[in-house]
């Protein structure tokens, strides 16, 4: 299981998994940053590792060998496909709040939350497709769409199908002028993207006015970029009371979409007017 994307989400496994002795490797594609370190590696493992306690650190890359790439090519697939069967649970997901590792979700204020699945999205989308997005609740929504079959009756790419029936106990309640501010925590920053965050008509599937905040170069690389791709604000508008004013109605969207793999993220959050 790839649980070190990064540094920081290597210290979350070592929170998790310390004083179990564990040890974990994943193989990776090789990036044009590796390649530029050694532009004869074709795939590569980096191994983090925690023993007698001690926290999880990377041991450095090596090149993996054919076998290993096999292996990869064959157990991915199938160990989604028995996840999407029903025949294996999905891995429970811990989650830093307030730091980085673990991605591409809207984790907004302390008390905010985000989407989930149920039954009501189970009904809508096919148990497949919501099986998928409950293993990786911070994955691309292409990867369940791979998944879909004749209950597939939903749009995933509207806050990944989350249903309001399952979600009617965590709206939020705002009025025009409100400040909201939201962190965006990540697994793995794929560049290049854009990304928004809007307010949108659930019924409509369509962003109510302009986005609260956009970014035409997401994760960016470039120094002169302001640091508010992660950690940002949002002012609630003032045209949305009658629009609104009842749960299941509007939500406020975070959408990403990396270029480079073609892949969406989406996190929604639902809320109410309050005038």
């Amino acid at each position: 299981m790839d649980c070190h994307s990064d540094e920081a989400s290597t210290t979350i496994c070592a929170k998790v998994l310390k004083g179990k002795g564990a040890r974990l490797a994943s193989l990776f594609f090789v990036n044009d940053f590796v390649r530029a370190v050694n532009p004869k590696l074709e795939h590569f493992v980096p191994m983090g590792y925690s023993v007698l306690g001690d926290p999880y650190v990377i041991a450095g890359y090596w090149t993996s060998n054919p076998r290993d790439y096999e292996m990869f090519e064959t157990f991915v697939p199938l160990y989604w496909d028995l996840l999407a069967q029903g025949k294996l649970k999905p891995p429970k997901l811990y989650v830093n709040r307030g730091g980085s590792g673990l991605e591409g979700v809207i984790n907004g204020l302390e008390e905010l939350k985000q989407g989930n699945t149920g039954s009501a999205h189970q009904a809508a989308c096919g148990a497949a497709v919501t099986r998928r997005l409950e293993s990786d609740r911070a994955g691309p929504i292409e990867n369940a769409m791979a998944y879909v079959d004749g209950d597939y009756n939903c749009n995933a790419f509207l806050c990944r199908g989350y249903q309001f029936a399952d979600n009617s106990g965590n709206v939020q309640t705002y009025q025009a002028g409100d400040v909201v501010d939201f962190y965006i925590d990540l697994i793995a920053g794929h560049r290049p993207g854009y990304a928004n965050i809007s307010v949108v008509d659930l019924a409509a599937n369509r962003i109510i006015g302009q986005p609260l905040k956009t970014w035409t170069d997401w994760l960016s690389r470039d120094p002169t970029v302001p640091d508010d791709e992660q950690n940002f604000n949002v002012t609630i508008p003032a045209n949305l009371g009658s629009v609104c004013d009842v749960g299941g109605k509007c939500a406020i969207q975070w959408y990403w979409y990396a270029t480079g793999n073609r892949q969406t993220y989406i996190s929604c959050l639902d809320f109410v007017i309050e005038e």
